[in-house]
Order: structure tokens, then sequence, then C-alpha cells
């Protein structure tokens, strides 16, 4: 099972379980991709930041410059909602077309049950490793 297959094929089971269209699974594959691409994104930033000399000031000086005196919440509410909306229609494009949907999810279908019930940990362990690493790097930025 790669993950793609995971991602899609469990959304679309947990979906269709529940009685509903299990299409709508694609959007939070989607929504899933571009928040962790996201963070892969903020990783690879933050380990700029840290062995980078002078990166830190540089990039606070450029927002400074083109942000002014907005508070550090609206800047990244500026910054991370577009970030997100263009991430998210590349993804959507590409791997989460409803072609390639459907192509996942059928073959998440024919995957043996005991195969299947592992999709999220799968995905899951990815996903807080990042958010670890993110929350690690952070720390040792102070």
């Amino acid at each position: 099972m790669t993950s793609l297959q995971a991602l899609y094929g469990s959304q679309y089971s947990e979906i269709a379980a529940r009685g509903k269209d299990g299409n709508k699974g694609r959007y939070n594959g989607n929504v899933f991709l571009s928040a962790f691409l996201i963070l892969a994104l903020l990783n690879v930033m933050m380990i700029w930041l840290i062995f980078v000399p002078g990166a830190d000031e540089s990039l606070a000086d450029n927002v400074h410059t083109i942000f002014g005196v907005l508070s550090g919440k609206t800047v990244g509410q500026v910054l991370a909602i577009p970030l997100f909306a263009l991430i998210y229609v590349i993804v959507s494009k590409t791997v989460g077309s409803e072609e390639n949907f459907q192509k996942h999810v059928a073959a998440f279908n024919q995957l043996p049950a005991a195969i299947k019930t592992q999709a999220n940990k799968r995905l899951l362990i990815p996903f807080f490793i990042l958010l670890g690493l993110l929350f690690a790097l952070s720390m040792t930025s102070l």
C-alpha cells in the first residue's frame, strides 16, 4: 500500500461507511496532503533559519519592510491562507485529481482488511514526526 492509496482509500472508506458520498474523501485527502506539505515546507524553513547565519535577521527585516507593524498573527494569516490555497490547488490538479483519486481508491479497496486497518497509522506517523520536528526546531531556535 502506498501512502497515497492509504490517504485517499481510508478517507473514501470512512466517509462511505457513514453512508455518505465517499468521493468527498478526495477533498479531505487533498486538505491533509496540503497540510502535510506545508509542515514539510515549514521544517525546511526552520532548518534554513537555524543553520544559515543571519537568515533570521534578514527574514525579520523583509517581513517588517513588507508588512510594517502588523502583528505576527496577522502576518501569519496573510501568508498562510494564500499559501495553503495555492498548495491545495496544485495538489488537487496533480496528485489529488479525480482520476488519481479513483485509481488510488480502487487499489486500496483490493487490499486485505488487515492492511487497510493500518492506513491511518501509515499517514499519521509521518505527520506527527514532522509536527514534532517543527516543534523541536522551533524550540532550538529560541
